[in-house]
């Protein structure tokens, strides 16, 4: 589904950076609820650019 797409800055100025930064934060606070929900909202966000073809 997603094989003739790139994953661009263009698609994600600085977002995807920002995302990842939630993940670890959360993990190095070992607060598993808050890595939980950053993983999740990250990978929605991955999934909805994917999906719109950017």
């Amino acid at each position: 589904m997603f094989s003739n797409l790139h994953y661009t800055p263009q698609a994600m100025p600085h977002r995807s950076e920002t995302e990842h930064l939630a993940i670890l934060n959360a993990l190095e606070s070992r607060n598993p609820r808050a890595a939980k929900k950053a993983m999740k909202d990250h990978l929605d966000a991955v999934i909805e650019i994917f999906a719109r073809g950017e």
